[in-house]
């Protein structure tokens, strides 16, 4: 955590990097994570669901996010200019 007077009108919860600069800290500021596209807890639901465990869960994850990396890579390139809802990608994607 960083305290930071007041006058620079920082408000609370930004995110900041540290860099060392010769003279001493420097802090960028980070924009925060987009997790939009993180199905992670979607995928452990239904694997859960489905009774995975084990090394068998962690190989079913990893394969299944990979799917949804590469079918998203897939759709950018076939599907430009054309926006939809979060559900209906999934259902493109087959979650």
């Amino acid at each position: 955590m960083v305290t930071v007077p007041s006058e620079f009108s920082i408000p609370a919860g930004v995110v900041l990097q540290p860099k060392r600069v010769a003279n001493g800290i420097l802090y960028e500021f980070v924009e925060p994570a987009d997790d939009f596209f993180d199905f992670s807890s979607e995928i452990l639901q239904d694997l859960i669901a489905a009774n995975y465990s084990g090394q068998e869960l962690l190989d079913e994850f990893n394969r299944r996010k990979q799917k949804i990396h590469d079918r998203f890579a897939a759709m950018v390139t076939h599907r430009e200019g054309k926006s939809f809802t979060r559900e209906e990608f999934e259902k493109e994607i087959g979650l």
